[in-house]
């Protein structure tokens, strides 16, 4: 499920986040590939300072991933990894640009089949984000950190992102932690990606994803934390 739409979900349905009255808020976490391990907190140069944007889809049965197209995914590397955090940043990007087509270009693909294709899946995604605009949600920075190490099962090949989103909302200022898995289905040239807000549960990942490597441990998800200005 692509970033933010958990997080505006939980916000939308009277969820409690964590809050904190006119403390700073904590540098975003560390995640990890397994559960030993841990990524480099997000890179401050990959943020984006944005306007609303963001996507909402809904998860569809697996079948083979198609690469990222040529055009989105742009300049590759030899460097897997490289290529994760570069097509990350593209994400994160186009979410700060309103971008929706791109940000359905670099989602995986079984999280917007059910909707009827991409362009189906790109109004929705609009109508939704322009809807919380109005109701006081408001994306105001997102990135990407370093990729995980790589894992592979089978033809794909799969990374954990960490990132950090900001917004305003009604109760106050919102941070969220969470994470891309990115999946690959050539070697790490291409990527893909699934928002680890829409994975918390087994029922989901059953949902969405194809078969995970038995040593990758998706990162626990994190609860928002709103701070609070007096």
């Amino acid at each position: 499920m692509p970033k933010l739409l958990g997080l505006l979900l939980l916000l939308a349905l009277g969820c409690q986040p964590q809050v904190q009255e006119n403390e700073p808020v904590a540098a975003p976490g560390a995640h990890a590939a397994d559960a030993n391990a841990h990524a480099a907190d997000a890179n401050p140069g990959a943020t984006a300072q944005v306007p609303p944007s963001g996507a909402g889809f809904v998860p569809a049965a697996n079948d083979p991933a198609p690469p990222a197209s040529p055009a989105v995914a742009g300049e590759q590397t030899a460097d897997p990894a490289a290529n994760a955090k570069k097509q990350a940043d593209a994400m994160s990007l186009a979410m700060a640009k309103g971008d929706y087509e791109t940000i359905v270009d670099l989602t995986y693909h079984t999280v917007f089949r059910e909707l009827g294709g991409k362009q189906e899946a790109v109004e929705i995604t609009a109508t939704f984000m322009k809807e919380m605009a109005e109701r006081g949600y408001i994306l105001t920075a997102c990135s990407a950190g370093e990729p995980s190490e790589l894992f592979r099962e089978a033809e794909n090949t799969f990374v954990v992102v960490p990132t950090k989103t900001e917004m305003n909302a009604p109760v106050g200022k919102v941070v969220a932690d969470s994470y891309l898995l990115g999946i690959s289905p050539n070697g790490g040239k291409t990527w893909t990606f699934v928002d680890g807000s829409g994975l918390a549960t087994q029922e989901a990942r059953d949902q969405v994803l194809p078969k995970l490597p038995a040593g990758l441990k998706l990162p626990e998800p994190k609860t928002p934390m709103i701070l609070i200005q007096n």
